[in-house]
């Protein structure tokens, strides 16, 4: 698995997973509302996404490091404020052991072929393969 992978995997995420994420939480209910808080949330990410797609070797490392993110979020979202069931009650090592695929595919620049191969066309109309 890639450095940034593991990082990932075993730091960033368990941790986030372990315990409620209480300011990030109210953060994430202010977004709807508040305009400051969404643009607060924004440059976290930003930031957070500039560091994660330095190190990653692909032409669309910030697209890959944005979908980490978004990610990350989704996970928050889910297990905390809507709690949903099986992801509220999962422990955060089956959680990251079966996000670890996605976020080594992000991370490492590589794609399937069967994902290269469905890709959708891009916003153009062209292919993106």
């Amino acid at each position: 698995m890639g450095e940034v992978a593991a990082a990932l995997s075993s730091d960033r995420i368990s941790s986030r997973l372990e315990r409620e994420p209480t300011t990030t939480l109210a953060v994430l209910r202010s977004i709807l509302t508040h305009p400051e808080a969404a643009a607060h949330l924004r440059t976290a990410a930003a930031h957070q996404s500039a560091q994660i797609s330095s190190a990653i070797p692909a032409p669309d490392a910030e697209l890959r490091a944005a979908l980490i993110e978004a990610l990350i979020i989704g996970m928050i979202v889910g297990r905390y404020q809507i709690k949903l069931p099986g992801l509220h009650d999962a422990s955060p090592n089956s959680i990251t052991g079966l996000l670890r695929p996605f976020i080594e595919t992000l991370t490492t620049g590589t794609t399937s072929a069967a994902a290269d191969r469905t890709a959708p066309p891009d916003r153009d109309g062209s292919s993106s393969t």
